[in-house]
């Protein structure tokens, strides 16, 4: 009887393993992620240039924080590509009645000037990975032209168009469900099977509630131990 309870309570435990999922497909935010940024270095040429205070640009520009996001209605609406780069720059110059004290290039240049280094540790570690990779952003065409699509970590394991599911493209940002559902359809795999990486824990909460798996992970203060541990955690061992 004993022994047959303990080859059942063995049979349980391998079952119970069995049902831990094995992540297929692993996703990447970029800012904060990939590489670390700080609005400020916009916010602080441009406010200089048209002589308001940085913390009204930054007040003006990304508003309010609703609905746990990290930025309001007006930036949304460029990172969701529901307005271009030329009509954001118009727009911009609309609100601060400066539209005769910059240009367009030096306003593009500081905008998308914000990123302050790649994280090279990611990018050798992502070497020794050998999943499905997919970079999850909130961005915009701006940005992505001038900076992220050059940067060396994109170029090394996101080149494919596929790979990339970029807000402003979808035409929806983190934490909303059909940039995430998109995601998930990129991969073709269940969502318990996906891992994401994000800088935001309400971009993981949401993420999670998809039945995906999530990691918090800040490049700015998270060393690439940390994260190490954390892909571990979830059988994501670089080889």
């Amino acid at each position: 009887m004993h022994g047959r309870l303990r080859k059942d309570s063995k049979t349980q435990r391998g079952r119970r393993k069995l049902k831990t999922p094995t992540i297929k497909a692993l996703f990447f935010d970029f800012g904060n992620v990939c590489a670390t940024y700080d609005v400020h270095r916009f916010l602080d040429p441009f406010s200089k240039q048209i002589g308001i205070q940085p913390d009204e640009v930054k007040k003006i520009l990304i508003g309010e924080v609703p609905h746990g996001k990290s930025y309001g209605p007006f930036f949304e609406r460029l990172e969701s590509g529901m307005m271009s780069s030329s009509r954001f720059f118009f727009e911009i110059t609309q609100l601060f009645n400066c539209a005769g004290l910059i240009d367009y290039e030096p306003f593009a240049r500081w905008w998308s000037s914000i990123f302050i280094a790649e994280n090279k540790e990611l990018d050798q570690l992502l070497t020794r990975i050998p999943l499905q990779k997919f970079l999850l952003s909130n961005t915009n065409r701006m940005i992505f032209n001038r900076y992220i699509a050059h940067t060396m970590i994109v170029q090394h394991h996101f080149r494919e168009w596929e790979q990339r599911i970029l807000s402003y493209v979808v035409g929806a940002v983190k934490p909303d469900l059909p940039i995430y559902q998109e995601a998930l359809r990129r991969a073709g795999v269940h969502p318990s099977h996906c891992l994401f990486i994000d800088d935001l824990p309400e971009n993981i909460t949401a993420w999670e509630a998809l039945g995906g798996r999530g990691i918090v992970y800040d490049a700015r203060c998270d060393s690439i131990e940390i994260l190490s541990l954390a892909l571990a955690k979830f059988g994501v061992v670089p080889k």
